[in-house]
């Protein structure tokens, strides 16, 4: 009986723990849900507020801004072609042609050269100004390539004439942008030589020789406008020899072209003479005939002697030329079609 009992009392103390524990469950379950459901009329009250407040803008100021973006829309037309007045273009397509007019532009290059007392690579008569290629040699250009080398020949004839208004010493290099198909194929016979062997030595050439057909590539879109581009460039490479006072007067006739031109490298090599003049060795034609065995003073030459305010040693007038390399792109816009390379 007494068994019987102590079964019933802990049958139902556990029955009691399970009510509690599911009632407790119960409680913590309806607590979540009315806290979630409070969270959601939050919610709903903020975003109803959101959609209600004035913050989206009102039909006038939707038309002021659509206004606005075709004032911009004029704005940049009228720049692009503002910038596209002074492009250089062609639309000649004759070899013939061009070889016959890049033969003239040549010797008058050469004759203004000449004119402006400025020094051209022996033989001056031959200088080809950068189209080497074609000068002389019976090549003749492709048909698509004309347009661009037109455009080069008008570019690099005003470059010259520029460096030769401003009374440069000498001009040595004028390189350009050698967008045609090369002569022949790079190989391993062309790739440059080294004292390497072995892993470095062909490392070195795989590398020349990838970065050389990268350059060529580029080179070979050089000038040509891409279908969402909005400008092409064509860079040339000018070495010559002047003082500061024409560097200056070079540069500044640079952004006075018409064409769009930027300057992209500027290197300047100075040769700095000695102050000092030699003395002359003395030698057995300076001794002394007299019999005593002395040496007699070395004549100093007349012009040695001249020193003083009436003789400078310094300044303006006694400037040494600087060797000069001058790296600049001209750019061509996209909007204008006017034909300027005559």
């Amino acid at each position: 009986m007494k068994t019987a009992k102590i079964l019933i009392a802990v049958g139902g103390a556990v029955g009691a723990i399970l009510f509690l524990s599911a009632g407790f469950v119960l409680y913590r379950g309806i607590v979540r849900f009315s806290t979630a459901r409070d969270d959601l009329t939050v919610a709903k009250r903020d975003l109803a507020r959101y959609y209600e407040a004035p913050i989206f803008p009102s039909r006038e100021n939707v038309q002021k801004e659509l206004g606005n973006v075709e004032q911009v829309d004029v704005w940049f037309d009228e720049l692009m072609d503002t910038l596209g007045e002074g492009n250089v273009t062609s639309g000649e397509r004759s070899p013939s042609k061009f070889i016959g007019v890049s033969e003239v532009v040549r010797r008058r290059l050469v004759a203004e050269g000449q004119k402006a007392g400025a020094e051209l690579p022996e033989p001056a008569r031959s200088f080809a100004f950068g189209f080497d290629r074609y000068s002389g040699t019976g090549e003749l250009p492709k048909p698509q390539d004309v347009p661009r080398l037109m455009e080069q020949l008008v570019i690099i004839n005003r470059l010259c004439l520029v460096m030769f208004n401003n009374r440069i010493k000498s001009i040595s290099k004028v390189e350009r942008d050698e967008f045609e198909d090369s002569p022949g194929p790079v190989t391993e016979a062309s790739a440059p030589s080294g004292s390497t062997r072995g892993r470095s030595r062909r490392g070195s050439s795989t590398q020349g020789a990838s970065s050389s057909r990268a350059s060529r590539a580029k080179s070979k879109l050089a000038g040509v406008i891409g279908e969402d581009a909005l400008f092409a460039k064509l860079h040339f490479v000018l070495e010559f020899r002047a003082k500061e006072s024409a560097l200056v007067g070079i540069l500044n006739a640079l952004s006075l072209q018409p064409m769009f031109v930027a300057v992209t490298s500027l290197s300047v090599e100075k040769a700095t003479p000695e102050l000092v003049p030699a003395v002359p060795e003395v030698d057995a034609e300076h001794s002394d005939r007299s019999g005593f065995g002395g040496v007699t003073e070395p004549e100093v030459p007349e012009e040695n002697q001249r020193l003083g305010p009436n003789y400078p040693v310094c300044g303006i007038k006694m400037e040494i030329p600087m060797d000069i390399r001058l790296e600049l792109d001209v750019y061509k816009f996209k909007e204008a079609a006017v034909d300027s390379g005559n």
